[in-house]
């Protein structure tokens, strides 16, 4: 596909995204973005912006409010109101707890989402490990809400550190422990579910390798050789350089290699050619 009609095609799909998800242009500076590159380098551009997913905070609420309610049929089949509520009113919802005490920037703002969203009391949100602990060992069910998962480590994290936490924990509590973020990458959430069997793994969305830079049948390539798609993998490296990323990083987080951001951020899967704003580079969105 040429320049031309690359941009076509991308000029029409911004075009949508601004009017169907209301996309801020200050958060989504795609115009800035191009102008980073020269017209050589154009064509990678277009492929890359034209296969980046970006989700708007509108989107973001009615994703979590489906991952809740797809909960709900699974754990409780509400067929009125007040089922709901009782599903509700049963559970506890809780952020991921990840680099010591901190709680995840991501997870914070979900509790708080879920919470203004679904209307909740604050008994319903968890703000301690040990308590996350009681409660599921008490036989009680809880949510850990988040918006993504990349390769599962923080998780793996988080188990130790919930672990470490209460003299009353054993691993069969873990039964009551349900993990629920947005979006989950392929990988993720094969190491979760293989590695924590006990906890109910349950993502909205999972990514596939093809979302991927890296994948072998990539959305960004589409139409092109293998030469062709080495030769852009080449490109992006370069350009990288060129910003002074990190090598281990030219792909984002161990390799994920995603172009993907949510309007409160993009994840560290996403690759820094999109999120870089150091020097001149305009970024596309913040990281």
């Amino acid at each position: 596909m040429n320049n031309h009609k690359l941009k076509q095609k991308l000029d029409f799909r911004v075009e949508s995204l601004i009017s169907t998800q209301n996309i801020i242009i200050q958060k989504y500076n795609y115009v800035g973005w191009l102008n980073n590159f020269p017209s050589e380098l154009k064509s990678l551009a277009y492929r890359l912006l034209y296969s980046f997913t970006y989700i708007s905070e509108a989107m973001t609420d009615s994703m979590l409010i489906n991952t809740i309610q797809n909960l709900s049929c699974d754990l409780h089949n509400p067929s009125s109101l007040s089922e709901w509520k009782d599903f509700i009113n049963g559970v506890a919802f809780a952020p991921v707890r990840t680099n010591g005490l901190n709680f995840s920037d991501s997870g914070n703002l979900f509790v708080g989402k879920v919470k203004k969203l679904l209307q909740l009391d604050e008994e319903c949100i968890i703000g301690n490990l040990d308590e996350i602990v009681n409660l599921i060992c008490d036989g009680k069910k809880v949510i850990l809400v988040d918006d993504f998962v990349g390769t599962g480590d923080q998780f793996d994290q988080f188990i130790l550190m919930l672990k470490e936490s209460n003299g009353s924990y054993k691993k069969s509590c873990l039964e009551n422990l349900i993990y629920a973020p947005l979006l989950s990458t392929a990988r993720g959430y094969k190491n979760i579910t293989s590695m924590h069997t006990q906890v109910k793994f349950s993502p909205l969305h999972i990514i596939s390798e093809d979302y991927s830079v890296l994948g072998e049948n990539s959305i960004f390539w589409r139409g092109l050789t293998k030469e062709g798609r080495a030769e852009k993998i080449t490109q992006i490296v370069e350009i990288s350089k060129q910003l002074r990323v990190e090598d281990s990083l030219i792909f984002g987080y161990k390799d994920l290699g995603l172009g993907l951001s949510f309007q409160h951020g993009a994840p560290d899967a996403t690759l820094p050619i999109f999120t870089h704003s150091a020097g001149n580079w305009v970024p596309l969105v913040g990281g």
